[in-house]
């Protein structure tokens, strides 16, 4: 059957194991704080060191913000300052880094937003940009528009801007660049990428120094609906 997105309220669920996880909610949220988005999803703690944690990556600081779920209060505080609250909300197009501790249980995570009813315009800066996908359907590299907005790729790997998703199992990053010479998505080892933009996964979008940055055009994904 196929699937087709509504301009409606939509509800996913997101698996988050031990370790760290990078995810992103994959509508646009009502209330962006991480008391709405997140609220006791995670486990927290009266002492910010044993509670799970959110990052967000701040690119022109090229550092973190983390915030932690302070059950005294029953709300999301920043790491660094007692008693205020993070500096970060819970956006659409953005990724963010969720570590569960080793001695807390893995997570299932309800995200609840509303579906995105036009294309993502998400602004690209040079360096390391942690990005999400705001739509709850799989949407292809070749259907992103990725290079058409301007996704800088070469003949040789390392001059291309490149996209990494983290892999838990391996404890690295899958990472795929745009191959010129071919008109091709590979992966870094050159074989032909099989990679997409997943719900609920969060992924770096790296755009190389020498390359400039851009705004990518990301188009909502239209599947055709099942037949009755």
């Amino acid at each position: 059957t196929g699937q087709y997105t509504h301009d409606t309220v939509g509800l996913m669920w997101k698996s988050a194991g031990v370790g760290r996880n990078l995810v992103s909610i994959p509508f646009m949220p009502y209330d962006t704080s991480l008391d709405s988005v997140i609220a006791d999803q995670l486990t927290g703690s009266m002492i910010n060191f044993f509670s799970d944690t959110i990052e967000k990556w701040d690119n022109a600081s090229m550092n973190y913000l983390r915030a932690w779920y302070n059950t005294t209060t029953g709300m999301w505080e920043d790491w660094t300052t007692p008693g205020a609250a993070p500096q970060f909300g819970f956006d659409e197009d953005v990724g963010y880094w969720i570590t569960i501790l080793s001695f807390n249980p893995p997570k299932e995570i309800c995200f609840v937003g509303k579906v995105a009813d036009e294309e993502r315009t998400i602004a690209l800066s040079q360096g390391r940009n942690l990005c999400g996908t705001t739509y709850p359907v799989e949407v292809s590299l070749g259907d992103s528009e990725l290079v058409a907005s301007g996704f800088t790729g070469s003949n040789i790997n390392f001059f291309s801007d490149n996209i990494e998703w983290w892999n838990s199992g391996i404890g690295n990053y899958d990472r795929v660049w745009y191959d010129t010479s071919a008109s091709q998505w590979k992966n870094w080892d050159g074989s032909a990428a099989a990679k997409s933009f997943v719900p609920c996964d969060g992924f770096w979008i790296n755009v190389l120094v020498f390359n400039p940055p851009f705004t990518w055009t990301y188009p909502k994904p239209y599947l055709q609906p099942p037949n009755n």
